[in-house]
């Protein structure tokens, strides 16, 4: 099987559509070409990288979002750029 990505942006999971500001790109262009590695958030803050897949539209989307453990818990933080923020804990 090739490594190739085939379709358009938003197509599947392995080639989704990004996040469309800059600097949410910019993360998440680091985080791919890091492995993950980088880029970390303001003070320290490790990032994941979220795909999901609308409902509605079936197009599939990628941002990076801030996360961390609670206690065994794995919390991730929605936020518009650290000005509002949506703690989820799973």
């Amino acid at each position: 099987m090739s490594d190739a990505i085939v379709g358009e942006a938003g197509s599947s999971a392995e080639n989704p559509l990004d996040n469309e500001s800059e600097w949410v790109k910019k993360q998440i262009a680091e985080y791919v070409a890091t492995d993950g590695v980088k880029p970390v958030f303001r003070h320290g803050s490790p990032l994941l990288l979220l795909t999901t897949k609308g409902r509605k539209t079936g197009v599939w989307r990628r941002t990076a979002l801030i996360h961390g453990e609670d206690e065994g818990r794995q919390i991730i933080v929605a936020s518009l750029g650290a000005r509002r923020s949506i703690l989820f804990g799973i």
